[in-house]
């Protein structure tokens, strides 16, 4: 009867019934008729349930007392399952070394322990969660390797929910790596999950496709598989799933610059992974929140909470996670326009992205100095740069990520030449850039339309040519459809004003006004403090200065001098280098330059 009891609450874990299986647990747990190896299995059963549910700290609490009680009553298997438990909790808590060791005597258990009775079933389970503490630490290909040993030891044994779990880590993993692997593998979790009717492995599989379609820049397919994975998580009560939803759907409102609804998000998510424990989950919330607040230009906060992500990575001994960290920061300070502190972050997570031979790591820091600073670096340092970009590339083959970013630095270094045939040879690979179906993001494309953007400028002020200012209105036309498309509302409003600028060169002062009131008002929507100060000063400078634009238009200027009175140049370089207007006294700055341009036009 005892032995049923204890199967059924076994089932009802494995079935995500977790307030059922409580109830259950606490009826027996009054049983007189329970034998002192009974105690010892429900305990287990318990810290199992809270584990699966995500009650981590609860989980390892009564693990670790189960742990000295089956070494008391010398019971091997019962110390491994516990050991494995532990394990699962430690991972989650940041404790990775404490983690380790004990991998090693689960190990030696392992030995001993041959030919007993559901062996492989624990062995599997020991390397999916030994795989998973690879995972913390950012170590993804002894990951990968462990996860994948513990999945075809779950398909010899046929088991099915083992299959699932194996299934639904792997894509996580390979969302980090491999696409076509994260997309293969959801969907084997998701038709599995389906198949059985495994509740938690359906939110699971949810929340993996949908990390997937975030990945593709497909952010309506995301949000749906997301929301599925809240609502299942939610349901059943997995607080760790239910957390990793909330913080992918802040993600995908980042992405679209839905900047309020991002925050709530991601404040959402942190409550629960700090209520828990998973500090994975806490380290990732704090980076996104940072992006958040580099996005509505207040960048000390930006950092504060990148800061708090790469102290967390420290802890995890996930070297990854500080190199990618470092290369966040640095990103920061670029965009500040701290010259030493943003080259110092940055050679920091190259060196760590060398150590750990993680050449994707490598390849964006080296990128992202040359994007932002190949004005102020020595051309032999550039070139250097350059060139171990150019090896990384070779080294990675037909990877897209990779091979874009070392076109776009080149064509950057190409465009900062005085050379007029290095700026024709820019133009060029931008605009084969531009114009590629494959490119590995958003971002990327968006780099090359405004460095093209950039170059044409350049031609239209120093020929006049209407070529350039047709192309050049091309692109920025092309950068709004992209923005709706992606419903990316910092590239929308970003477009808008430049939009406004062309619109001031052709000297239509109307539409100049109608584009800056689109763009302050999609700004103010959305939270873009900065940009939505930006428009505001445009719009001000135009309307306090509205009839001497109109004398200026009588003259009929040319396009060299109306350029600068626009300081069209100005906005397209602050975006290219992402220094939007950080701070008050350089809005002021701002506007007041563009009044003394105009007022000394009329002198």
């Amino acid at each position: 009867m005892i032995a049923q009891q204890l199967e059924q609450i076994e089932q009802l874990i494995a079935q995500a019934e977790f307030k059922e299986a409580q109830t259950a647990i606490e009826l027996l747990e009054s049983s007189e008729q329970l034998t002192a190896d009974d105690r010892l299995k429900l305990r287990y059963l318990q810290s199992t349930l809270y584990l699966t549910m995500g009650r981590l700290n609860e989980g390892f609490q009564v693990a670790e007392e189960l742990l000295e009680a089956s070494k008391k009553v010398d019971d091997p298997l019962l110390e491994l399952d516990t050991l494995i438990n532990i394990i699962w909790a430690l991972g989650y808590l940041g404790k990775i070394e404490e983690g380790f060791q004990l991998t090693r005597r689960g190990e030696k258990l392992l030995e001993i322990l041959t030919h007993q009775p559901g062996l492989n079933e624990r062995h599997a389970a020991f390397l999916y969660r030994k795989g998973l503490l690879f995972f913390f630490k950012g170590e993804l290909d002894q990951a990968l390797t462990l996860l994948e040993a513990s999945l075809v030891l779950r398909e010899e044994m046929g088991d099915k929910r083992g299959i699932i779990e194996s299934l639904w880590d792997l894509s996580l993993i390979n969302f980090r790596l491999d696409l076509d692997r994260a997309l293969e593998y959801g969907q084997k979790c998701l038709a599995l999950s389906e198949a059985i009717g495994d509740r938690q492995g359906l939110a699971r599989s949810h929340l993996c496709l949908g990390a997937y379609y975030y990945a593709k820049g497909e952010l309506e397919s995301a949000t749906r598989y997301l929301q599925k994975s809240l609502v299942l998580s939610e349901a059943i009560g997995d607080q760790v799933g239910l957390g990793w939803a909330l913080q992918m759907i802040g993600y995908v409102y980042h992405s679209r610059a839905e900047l309020a609804q991002a925050l709530e998000y991601f404040q959402k998510g942190l409550a629960i992974a700090e209520t828990i424990g998973d500090q994975f989950s806490i380290a990732m919330i704090h980076s996104g929140i940072g992006f958040i607040y580099a996005d509505k230009g207040e960048l000390d906060m930006a950092l504060e909470h990148e800061q708090k992500n790469l102290a967390i990575a420290k802890v995890f001994g996930n070297l990854r996670g500080v190199a990618g960290s470092f290369n966040n920061i640095g990103c920061c300070y670029g965009e500040l326009g701290d010259f030493q502190a943003a080259t110092d972050y940055f050679e920091k997570s190259i060196k760590i992205s060398r150590k750990i031979d993680n050449d994707t790591m490598m390849a964006d820091s080296f990128y992202q100095i040359i994007r932002f600073f190949v004005n102020d670096l020595p051309p032999k340092t550039v070139r250097s740069y350059l060139e171990n970009l150019e090896g990384i590339n070779k080294r990675l083959g037909d990877h897209p990520r990779i091979n874009h970013r070392y076109r776009l630095a080149k064509a950057i270094v190409l465009k900062a030449s005085g050379s007029l045939a290095d700026k024709v040879a820019a133009q060029t690979t931008f605009r084969e850039v531009a114009s590629e179906e494959n490119v590995a993001s958003l971002e990327l494309t968006v780099e090359a339309l405004i460095n093209l953007s950039d170059l044409l400028l350049l031609e239209l002020e120093t020929t006049g040519y209407k070529a350039a200012f047709t192309e050049l209105d091309g692109l920025v036309r092309r950068l709004l459809a992209l923005a709706k498309e992606q419903s990316s509302y910092t590239l929308l409003v970003e477009a808008y004003l430049i939009q406004s600028k062309l619109q001031l060169l052709q000297l239509n002062l109307q539409k100049t006004h109608t584009l800056l009131t689109q763009a302050y008002l999609i700004a103010q929507e959305k939270g873009l403090d900065r940009l939505s100060q930006i428009a505001a000063t445009e719009l001000d400078s135009l309307v306090t200065q509205l009839s001497t634009w109109e004398r200026i238009i009588e003259q009929k200027p040319s396009m060299s001098k109306i350029i600068k009175l626009t300081q069209v140049n100005d906005l397209i370089s602050r975006m290219i280098h992402k220094r939007r207007y950080h701070n008050e006294a350089e809005l002021l700055a701002y506007a007041e330059n563009a009044r003394q341009l105009v007022q000394a036009w009329e002198k």
